[in-house]
């Protein structure tokens, strides 16, 4: 849609994966300094800005395309990539990672959440994830059986 080849598609998206790996680590150094509550607020607010633009931004390139500037729709585009670049990074540094740190904050006592709360709540994740998940030596159903 924005007008990419597909080499140059696999690049952006790989691009944008890095991007979003590095807007993981901006909660590390301002989600105690905001607060929880406040994080998912700017979050939800960038998130639908960057996407309500984005959205327009598409538009706009696919009327340019249709009228036949091929020169305002390769912009629009590109813009409209900018802002799913901007989408995904504020997703990363906001709603990725606080509802990682929930669970601990409700299920555990406060001296342990001071010091511990993230490890037990990603432990009793994951204990709780193994035993939901069906064992392999549970008999398989046969197809048309």
């Amino acid at each position: 849609m924005a007008g990419f080849s597909a080499s140059k598609s696999q690049w952006i998206s790989g691009l944008n994966n890095i991007l979003y790996m590095f807007a993981t680590l901006i909660c590390v150094f301002t989600l105690d300094r905001i607060g929880r509550r406040w994080t998912l607020y700017w979050g939800a607010a960038g998130q639908g800005i960057a996407m309500l633009l984005a959205g327009g931004m598409a538009r706009l390139g696919l009327d340019a395309r249709a009228a036949g500037n091929d020169g305002a729709a390769a912009s629009y585009g590109a813009a409209a990539a900018s802002f799913v670049f901007i989408f995904t990074s504020v997703f990363g540094a906001t709603w990725l990672t606080v509802p990682w740190l929930y669970p601990g904050m409700f299920s555990l006592p406060l001296s342990v959440h001071i010091t511990h709360a993230y490890t037990y709540s990603r432990l009793t994740d994951l204990l709780t994830q193994l035993r939901s998940s069906p064992s392999k030596s549970e008999p398989k159903a046969t197809p048309g059986a």
